[in-house]
């Protein structure tokens, strides 16, 4: 009996070490000359401590990003490797994978990484703080210099060059620095100033769709200001999101918004109604992502890809 117990557990040692070795073969090395490529086709397994909601998660944004690229024609930009390290994060890849994206971002487009930390705001900053410190914090502290260089935006010449109206491209970039005012202060928003600006900026969105009676996007105000009612809609409340968003969607149909941002309108109102979301853009919290049967019901009601 003795010798037959140690030969169960000698058969499960080995297949123990079966196992992991095994799994150990799947695990990828990603460099800076084989990301792209690799990412292709990378399968990720679901490592100890990442639960199904995180994992769910992370393989979502893979796939949201292959999506991206053959699009581009398999042309990576800093957008598609930030989204790559939300998904590694989801993932808890290794530290080193975390890192070579980050950096593979801000080498590309600095000025743009900057601008994304500052729109996700403090949880961006102390998740990458944690995360990759080595890296990120002699890049964030650099981001003051970065965005301060970028051409100031001239909104008469902007009209002038771009055959647009100048009134309307005048009040729509006053309408986004003011959206904007508070928010990209680093540390916390002040909000008794911020949530005025909101009201206003809303109240003023209200007023121009009632005399243009469609979106104010890219064949009103161009390529620059074409998101401007999108964010100051989105930083509204949830009643005012659901009333814009069918007029979003036909402006995402002729070509005068970007159906990104719609999508994230959609999720925040799913999140909010159904406690899940179809595209998996916001995150924490206790929002999951939902089914594939209701993200694709999603993406064929509003044409979505």
């Amino acid at each position: 009996m003795k010798n037959l117990n140690l030969l169960f557990l000698t058969i499960a040692i080995s297949l123990a070490l079966q196992t992991s070795l095994l799994a150990q073969s799947k695990e990828v090395k990603f460099t800076e000359k084989n990301l792209e490529q690799k990412i292709l086709t990378y399968q990720p397994l679901q490592r100890e401590g990442v639960t199904k909601k995180n994992f769910d998660h992370g393989i979502f944004i893979l796939g949201e990003v292959r999506k991206d690229i053959k699009k581009d024609n398999l042309k990576f930009c800093y957008a598609d490797y930030w989204n790559l390290m939300t998904a590694f994060h989801s993932l808890k890849e290794p530290h080193e994978h975390i890192v070579l994206v980050f950096q593979k971002a801000i080498d590309d487009n600095p000025e743009s990484i900057c601008e994304y930390v500052e729109a996700f705001g403090e949880k961006a900053v102390t998740r990458l703080t944690n995360s990759i410190p080595e890296v990120f914090l002699p890049f964030y502290k650099n981001c003051d210099k970065l965005t301060s260089v970028k051409e100031i935006f001239d909104p008469i010449n902007y009209a002038k060059k771009n055959e647009l109206d100048a009134d309307l491209v005048q009040l729509l970039h006053q309408i986004s620095e003011d959206d904007q005012k508070y928010r990209k202060v680093r540390g916390e928003v002040d909000w008794s100033k911020q949530t005025p600006l909101d009201e206003k900026n809303m109240q003023l969105i209200d007023s121009l769709y009632n005399i243009k009676h469609t979106y104010i996007g890219k064949s009103l105000v161009g390529k620059e200001l074409e998101s401007t009612m999108w964010a100051v809609i989105q930083h509204s409340k949830i009643e005012t999101m659901e009333k814009y968003l069918p007029i979003m969607h036909e402006a995402v149909k002729k070509g005068n918004l970007s159906e990104g941002t719609i999508k994230l309108t959609i999720d925040r109102i799913y999140c909010d109604k159904y406690n899940y979301q179809p595209f998996g853009s916001q995150y924490g919290g206790d929002c999951k992502l939902s089914n594939k049967e209701v993200r694709e019901r999603v993406k064929t009601k509003y044409g979505l890809k």
